[in-house]
């Protein structure tokens, strides 16, 4: 007697549910700081960012760029699509990262070396301000 097919194939779709659900809770846990996302297909990309007041993985479409969750909302041929992206995302969020930490690092020296200045004596404030200031 061989099992029932259609219970073999939902029993394979939990079992993956099972391993994005995983994989989103170790994506999570890593606490990357930052949003990112990969393009699934035209007009559908697969994102990491804070959805409602958790951080998860979702999805949006060129018609709708509000995130929506993706273990909710996504069919299983957009969660299949997911998890092959899976690699390609978690690059996506450490670039993103990194990008973040030299915007920071660029705006401490910048800061610094404007205190710097500011705290010369007898500085030039309208001088230094037209420095710092766009026209």
């Amino acid at each position: 007697m061989t099992d029932d097919p259609h219970n073999e194939l939902h029993n394979a779709i939990d079992r993956f549910n099972q391993a994005l659900t995983k994989a989103e809770t170790v994506i999570r846990n890593i606490n990357f700081g930052v949003k990112a996302s990969v393009t699934l297909k035209p007009g559908l990309d697969l994102v990491f960012t804070k959805i409602g007041d958790r951080w998860g993985l979702g999805i949006t479409t060129s018609s709708n760029l509000t995130p929506r969750n993706l273990m909710a909302e996504g069919s299983i041929d957009t969660r299949m699509l997911a998890g092959k992206a899976m690699p390609r995302l978690v690059k996506a969020l450490q670039v993103a990262r990194e990008c973040r930490l030299l915007g920071i690092d660029e705006l401490i020296e910048k800061t610094d070396r404007f205190t710097e200045r500011l705290s010369a004596p007898g500085v030039d404030l309208d001088d230094l301000l037209a420095e710092y200031l766009p026209d």
